[in-house]
Order: structure tokens, then sequence, then C-alpha cells
């Protein structure tokens, strides 16, 4: 049996405590989060097998009620003992997550968890499973639309969370199209390509000149999917634009940036986000503090040792997933699929961190090291943590790879390299979208390749996609031509964006580079000093090529005969 309770009259940042003598237990009490007038939200404290889970929140919504809280601690006031369902109610609920369905369902069992849902009046199973009229048509209902399912989790949980009570393949990401105003305030549309039974579709790229807004459509979809800035739902009704042709159904939202000058969001602390966590950035940049009463909490930082602290955060979460994820069927092995997709890049045995550097309570192996203790990331260091406040990670925290008992010495762009994938892997989920902007600007042309072959093999198992903002021709390469859209500015249309006409995938570097960035038509430097020095030097061609022989390529000797001809030498 479950409890199901309503704790009244709690500090709405608090989650509830949990109850004595009951193993399985969900628990509910008051958060006056408002979505557009309607405060329909609930902290959450899940006990499964007296194992607790603090991630998830509900939302519900009761009938002719705008604060669901207030009016459940009025029938606390009058002697409800706030064990639901709520009595002589009507109600409707939804769950701020899909791994709070499976979770459940792999703790108690699907029987226990129908009841459960019915209880709730959970929207997505008593309209697909029960099939209760009055659930048919809730995208008519404001309130439903503008709350319940306004977080991206919460919706693709209605979306989807019925389909784990019938024999259904594993949710796939449909393809969209993106509408959105562009800087010269016309019209644009990008369908996104995520779905082919052949070709690797798991990424998509946007590639075009500096300037002509590949970021900017980066953080068009980032404010669409938050509903924030230029995505806001009031905001969207006044331009008249519809920003999806159906709403993406990600779990949740991945950016990495690791330019000085991009302004994408570091984080939403300050926006109407309720889920904090829908929305992770990984960049150099960071909130002085997160403290909203102190002026730092809006200043931002600058630091090179930011992604490798975010990086040592991430393994602790990967660390903590486990401890609270990994008796379940569902649950991939986070940290294990990190050594495995890094070791793709670069031998190692272990990751280990200096321990003067870290305090853990509990127990863990030890490695000396030329007379330095390392702490090693294993399977003994699952356990809870409070990931909002791991204060023994600092700036001085350094992830190291260890084989037979040495260091292994990366550069900084191998370091940056399994930074990001540590990062990426530490908040991804089931359907996750990442956006990365310019991975150029942060790898070794070597190891963009190698990037994109290790993105797409930690993309895989989680069902997640990709949307890159890049120069790099050599990723483009990588990338079948329907996922390639290709940025080019007009003067008399504007900006236009399309698919190549041809195959990119595995096509010639010179044809894609010719196509995207127009190099026939652009005067090279080097075409400069040949035309410049056969102007001014009485010199044949045979007499240059003589001298500069095993000094110059093929398309400078065809340029150097043609010179000749030209100026007739």
């Amino acid at each position: 049996m479950i409890l199901i309770k309503y704790i009244p009259k709690q500090y709405w940042r608090n989650h509830p405590s949990k109850v004595d003598g009951y193993k399985n237990q969900i628990l509910l009490s008051s958060n006056n989060w408002d979505d557009y007038g309607s405060k329909t939200s609930f902290n959450m404290l899940v006990v499964l097998n007296e194992k607790e889970y603090r991630e998830w929140s509900v939302r519900i919504k009761i009938e002719n009620q705008g604060y669901s809280a207030e009016y459940l601690d009025g029938l606390c006031d009058k002697g409800w003992s706030g064990e639901f369902p709520i009595p002589n109610e009507e109600y409707i609920s939804q769950f701020s997550d899909l791994d709070f369905y499976k979770t459940l369902i792999g703790s108690v069992g699907i029987t226990e968890t129908r009841e459960v849902l019915k209880i709730f009046n959970d929207a997505g199973y008593m309209k697909n499973i029960e099939k209760i009229p009055k659930f048919q048509d809730l995208s008519k209902d404001i309130i439903f639309t503008n709350s319940l399912i306004r977080d991206t989790g919460a919706h693709k949980a209605y979306e989807e969370a019925w389909k784990l009570f019938e024999d259904r393949v594993e949710n796939e990401i449909k393809d969209f199209v993106l509408n959105y105003f562009d800087k010269d305030n016309r019209v644009q549309s990008i369908k996104f390509n995520f779905f082919d039974n052949i070709l690797p579709t798991d990424i998509n790229v946007l590639i075009g000149s500096n300037g002509i807004g590949k970021s900017y459509t980066l953080k068009i979809i980032t404010d669409y999917i938050l509903k924030i800035g230029l995505g806001d739902i009031r905001d969207l009704e006044r331009k008249e634009i519809l920003p999806f042709d159906m709403r993406p159904n990600f779990s949740n939202l991945i950016l990495v940036s690791y330019s000085v000058f991009e302004e994408f969001y570091v984080d939403v602390l300050d926006k109407s986000v309720k889920n904090k966590d829908s929305y992770k950035y990984f960049g150099l940049r960071e909130r002085r503090s997160k403290d909203e009463n102190i002026d730092d909490f809006h200043k931002i930082s600058i630091g090179k040792q930011i992604p490798r602290i975010d990086a040592t955060k991430a393994i602790f979460k990967m660390l903590y997933e486990n401890y609270q994820f990994g008796d379940q069927v569902w649950w991939v092995n986070k940290f294990l699929l990190a050594q495995e997709t890094l070791k793709k890049a670069f031998q190692f045995e272990y990751i280990a961190i200096e321990k003067p550097q870290i305090e853990i309570e509990g127990d863990y192996d030890i490695l000396e090291i030329n007379n330095k203790n390392y702490i090693l990331i294993n399977k003994k260091l699952e356990r809870s943590y409070n990931l909002s406040n791991l204060d023994f990670i600092n700036d001085k925290c350094t992830i190291e790879f260890i084989k037979e008992n040495k260091i292994i010495e990366l550069s900084s762009g191998q370091k940056l390299f399994s930074y990001i994938v540590l990062n990426i892997l530490g908040e991804l989920k089931k359907e996750s979208l990442i956006l990365i902007d310019e991975p150029e600007l942060f790898l070794h042309p070597n190891l963009e390749i190698e990037f994109i072959g290790l993105l797409k093999s930690i993309l895989k198992p989680f069902n997640s996609k990709a949307i890159l903002a890049t120069h790099s021709l050599s990723i483009v390469r990588e990338i079948p031509s329907r996922c390639v859209h290709i940025y080019k500015d007009s003067n008399e249309w504007g900006l236009q964006i399309s698919n190549p006409p041809f195959q990119t995938f595995g096509a010639d570097m010179q044809r894609i580079s010719t196509y995207v960035f127009g190099d026939k038509s652009l005067t090279k430097p080097f075409e400069e000093w040949l035309e410049a020095y056969f102007q001014k030097e009485d010199v044949s061609a045979e007499y240059f090529l003589e001298h500069l022989k095993g000094q110059i390529n093929e398309e400078m000797i065809m340029d150097i005969l043609r010179l000749g001809k030209k100026y007739g030498y």
C-alpha cells in the first residue's frame, strides 16, 4: 500500500518530511508557483522501498479553484486528514517527469501504479487508458495547457507515460518544424529531421558564415521549449506565430557553448521556469552566486576552471543517479557509459580525483601516485548526495585519468573533450535535446570527427538528439543532407535556410565548402598575392614553377599557369 497524503501549511521552498511506518509513500506540500494566474504546483517527496526521491513534483487543477494548495489547507482546517483522494472534488493531475512513472512501476509494480494514477486522476492515464470522456479534450483547457503541461518534462510525461501500460515500442523523437522571426523580422521555417530507418539522423547541423543567425536559432529553440523570452506564450500570441508545427517531445534541454562572447542563459534561476533542471548550460560563464538575495546573483563571471568543476559535479550526479535508479530495469548506467565512451578516444583504467582537494564521507578506494592520494571513482561512491549543495567540490578539484598507476597526460583539447562528454552525460535523460554552438572553437580539427562519433554513441542509448551550429565542413560530412541546414544571405531575399541539393554524408569537403560558402565567387588572399606578383615581376609561369618546385600544391600550380597566360608570360 502506498500512502498518498498532503501535508498542510508547509514553507513553499521545502519538501515534506516522510511519515513513519510506511515503506512506500507520496507526500505533497504547498508551492506558490504562479502559471499565468493559476497556482497548481505542489512539492513532492516520493519514498519507494524506503528510498527517497525529491526530483519530481506534481501540478493539480481543482475545479473552480485558482490556488490548489491553499484550498487543500482549508480542507485540512475543516478536518480532512490530507490522505488522497481529495473528497467531493473534481480534479486532474500531471506529474513533472516521465521517470516518475517508470520508477513507480519498477518499484511497486504496474497494478499498484495504476491505482496511484487513478487516485490522482492523472491526465494522460485517465484519457488514454481509462478513456474517461471528460479527459478527452484537454487541449481546450487553458489552465491545463498553460499550467499542468507548461514545462517540457510534464508535457512529455502527459504524451507518453500512458504508453508504459500498453505493449508499445520505445518513444521516438518526432520531426518538427520551427517557425520564428529572424533578425530582419522575416519568418523562417526549419524542419528538423530526426527519423530515418538507415542513415544516422541523431544530429542536425546549422552551417553558414559568421553572424548569419545560427546561434540565434539555438536561442530561439531554447526560448520556445522553455516558454520564456521570445517563447513567452503571450508574446507568441501577440505576434500571431505558431512556434512549432507540433510541440517537440523532449524531456530536457542541454546547451553547450565554450565561447566567452556567447549570450546564452547560464541557468534559468531568474526565469519563469518552475523546473529549473529542465535546462542546463555548459560553458565558460556562471552566475557568481545562486543566492537571489545578494547582488552577485545578478552578476556573471567567466573562468576556464568552470568546465572542470562542472565535470566533477557531473560525475557525482551520475553516481547519485546510479544509486537512486540502478535497480530499475529501464536505467542506463551513465558513469559506465562515460568510461566506455571516453576509452574510444584514449585508454585508461580509472577516473580519480586528488584526495586533499576533496572530502567525502563514507567508504571509498584510495590510490597513491607520486606521494599523492587519489580517490577512485567507482561503485563504492554510489550513494545519496545533495546535488544542490556539493560543498566538497571546488575550483581545485581535478579529474585525472589513470593507467598502470600513472596519470595520463592529456592535451588541453583532450581535457575539454572529456569534460564535455562527462557534463552532457551528467544531465542526459531519455529523449533529451542537446544544443551545441560552434564546437570547432574549442576542439582541435582532429577531435571534431571523434567528438561527433562519441556524441552519437551517447545519444543512442538515451534516444536523444542534438542540433549543432558550426562552420566545420568535416562535421557536415558526417551528417546526411536532410539534417544539414544551410544559412545563406541574399540582398534581394534576405536570409535563406535550406537543405543542400546533394548528399553531404561522406561527400567531398571542397564540394560542401563551395556550396555553403561560395568559394568559387570569393577572392582568396593567396590568389591576390599571385596576381600582384605577376603584375609587378617580369617572369614567366615556367620560371615561377621551377623556383617553387616542391613548395606548392596542385591548386596553386593551376592558378600560376592561368595567370601566366593572362599576363602573356
